[in-house]
């Protein structure tokens, strides 16, 4: 069992990043750093481009995020309609599956980690409830010679009711849940110390027991450097890139605000006013001629500076952030991008980034299964031994209509069943039972009608669409 004390190496560990977390998700939300060059600039142009931010950060994640989607579940070793893929389907969509895992994913590639705890309803005994954990409140511990997961910790701040200010703290383990409160309300930042906190004598006690034998807290690493190691953020290499983008942008703004317009000058003449005689100004105009009698006066243009080197400059930063991040280029605005570029050659500049989801893919998906399998364990679907089921993931590369099709048609040959052909074609559950039903009603009617013909003597409707044929041909 895990001891109050033997928590401390977390706790710390887990306050060191705290900062980055913050970091990475003001970045991804758009609150992002304002550096000036020196002073005057700030004081100069400060207001003018302080709220002016191009926020790449939260392309660069949800360009991930979005192409991460589960299709299915699959028991590893079964029948594609096998009952455990039907309970974690059924499972899945009450947990409302396809929106939690566009909040994990984010988490996890913003942050480098996110987490996911599967517990029973406290109404309903049999009924397992999801809840996404942020990267700033949760750690796990592991075994320092095998890497196996042997505890998850969750730290956070009460924020409502009697231990509203008290500082919370659970360690999940395979056999007990043990459950710890601060012994004060003074601690502002995250407490790592364990004379901070005592057992918690709330609702439950401070232990738990867990009857399901295994750890009911996931850990989603985004490319984590080895085993047992925290994630990296995607944005770990992207933030220093936007600040040099929006400062290019910031320098672009006052370019097209002072010198990109024409200027005008005249020389040898001075303006007067008509009425009091004083020297005055030129009052210029789009609806207005300036006329002078000056015979030596001289009117002439100063072009204004080019924005070309600004935009220049933009889509480069645009190609370095798609060359750290393996964002196809073109998804960050189609920069440096031709129009005329083929399918075939899109499909190549994609290749990079395939191979970086595939890879993310084997990491969430074993989490994913092991949180399927402490579901349906909660749900008592299946037996302790049978519960790898696994997520099938959407196709990650980019095809055509016609290559879907194209693939659709040589599954259906190798003997694939018609309704996974269908849902891999983006078909809904209603749309291929309505389908499967159309197909039903129709071969029954075809069936009908050829043995009510038969029953007749006549011929099949098979044998008249031949022999039409056959007419057709003679004629």
């Amino acid at each position: 069992m895990i001891e109050l004390g033997d928590v401390q190496p977390t706790l710390e560990s887990l306050s060191g990043r705290l900062d980055a977390y913050a970091k990475y998700a003001r970045y991804y939300d758009g609150d992002q750093s304002t550096a000036f060059a020196s002073d005057i600039y700030r004081d100069t142009f400060g207001r003018l481009i302080r709220s002016l931010h191009y926020n790449r950060c939260s392309t660069v994640v949800d360009a991930t995020a979005d192409r991460l989607q589960i299709e299915a579940w699959q028991d590893e070793g079964a029948a594609p309609d096998a009952p455990s893929n039907k309970a974690a389907e059924e499972l899945w969509n009450v947990a409302g599956g396809d929106e939690l895992q566009g909040f994990v994913h984010v988490e996890a590639i913003k942050e480098g980690d996110a987490y996911v705890i599967v517990w029973p309803h406290p109404d309903d005994p049999q009924r397992p409830v999801w809840r996404m954990q942020s990267a700033s409140t949760c750690e796990m511990i592991y075994d320092s010679e095998t890497a196996e997961p042997i505890a998850g910790v969750k730290i956070w701040r009460e924020t409502m009711g009697p231990d509203k200010g008290y500082w919370r703290l659970t360690i999940y383990e395979a056999d007990a849940i043990t459950r710890y409160i601060s012994t004060s309300t003074n601690q502002t930042r995250m407490p790592a110390k364990p004379g901070t906190f005592r057992a918690y004598g709330g609702d439950g006690g401070a232990v738990v027991p867990n009857p399901y034998g295994v750890l009911p807290i996931f850990a989603f690493r985004n490319n984590p450097q080895h085993q047992g190691s925290c994630g990296r953020s995607d944005l770990s290499d992207v933030i220093a890139l936007q600040d040099a983008l929006n400062y290019t942008l910031w320098s672009l703004m006052i370019a097209e605000e002072f010198s990109a317009y024409p200027q005008k000058y005249a020389t040898g003449v001075m303006p007067m006013d008509n009425e009091s005689g004083a020297s005055g100004r030129f009052a210029g105009g789009i609806d207005r001629w300036i006329t002078v009698r000056a015979a030596e006066a001289s009117f002439g243009v100063l072009q204004g500076g080019p924005l070309d080197p600004f935009i220049a400059a933009c889509n480069d930063l645009d190609s370095k952030i798609s060359r750290v991040t393996r964002i196809p280029v073109h998804w960050l605005g189609l920069a440096g991008v031709s129009d005329n570029v083929s399918g075939e050659t899109l499909k190549m500049l994609e290749g990079p980034f395939v191979s970086k989801l595939n890879d993310r893919a084997v990491s969430y998906g074993k989490a994913w299964g092991d949180a399927m399998g402490m579901a349906l364990s909660i749900a008592g679907s299946v037996q302790e031994n049978e519960r790898r089921v696994m997520p099938i993931w959407k196709s990650f590369e980019a095809k055509s209509e016609a290559d879907k099709l194209m693939s659709a048609m040589s599954k259906q040959t190798l003997g694939i069943p018609q309704r996974q052909i269908w849902k891999e074609l983006g078909y809904t559950d209603d749309q291929i039972v309505a389908m499967l039903a159309e197909s039903e009603r129709v071969a029954n009617e075809q069936a009908e009608r050829n043995a009510r013909l038969f029953s007749q003597g006549g011929a099949t409707g098979f044998q008249e669409e031949d022999a039409q044929t056959s007419d057709e041909a003679d004629a």
